[in-house]
């Protein structure tokens, strides 16, 4: 009975694999950062072939880097989400051809994954941690003071909900309402 049984199993067999694509290592929104639009000649071909296809794996992985990116820099990271949300919208609405799409959307990679060099900030703020200040502090240069820098770069959790910092912290947070504040008596 045994023999009968160990006959009538299947034999597993595994091929070579083969490349699909060439990426090296890299992940797609770094492969369009460095090639440009050459980097969708680097996609698996049933993807090239179908431009639908290529155009949601590209939106798909630049909106994971934006909300990866988000809890560093909420305001700049919003903005570059409603510029990909408009870019998707054109393109469905073939407001623009694919050559276009695709030329925007390397122009869209630059701005998420370099933003120094893309958006103009002023020379003093010169660090993710400032930037990410200066952008949440509605650009205005006068809370951007070094008491109020000092105080926000110490605070890792400055950007949560006040529930969350609290939890975070174990203590009160305070610097809620700078943005909307006149003045900086509204930190500690």
């Amino acid at each position: 009975m045994r023999e009968k049984s160990a006959a009538a199993m299947p034999v597993i067999r595994a091929e070579d694999s083969r490349k699909i694509s060439a990426f090296d290592d890299m992940t797609l929104v770094q492969l369009i950062l460095e090639r440009g639009v050459e980097a969708i000649e680097m996609l698996p071909e049933n993807l090239r072939r179908n431009e639908s296809a290529a155009a949601e794996t590209i939106e798909n992985n630049l909106r994971k880097v934006i909300i990866d990116e988000q809890p560093i820099n909420p305001k700049y990271y919003d903005a570059m989400s409603d510029l990909l949300d408009a870019l998707i919208r054109q393109r469905r609405e073939e407001a623009i051809d694919y050559q276009e799409y695709l030329r925007q959307i390397v122009a869209l990679t630059q701005k998420i994954k370099k933003p120094s060099e893309t958006t103009a900030y002023p020379a003093s703020v010169n660090s993710e941690a400032k930037r990410s200040l200066y952008d949440n502090l509605d650009k205005n240069e006068a809370l951007r003071g070094k008491r109020t820098f000092r105080y926000a770069i110490r605070q890792p959790c400055i950007f949560l909900p006040q529930s969350m910092r609290q939890r975070k912290s174990g203590r009160r947070c305070c610097f809620n309402g700078i943005a909307n504040s006149s003045s900086r008596k509204s930190l500690c």
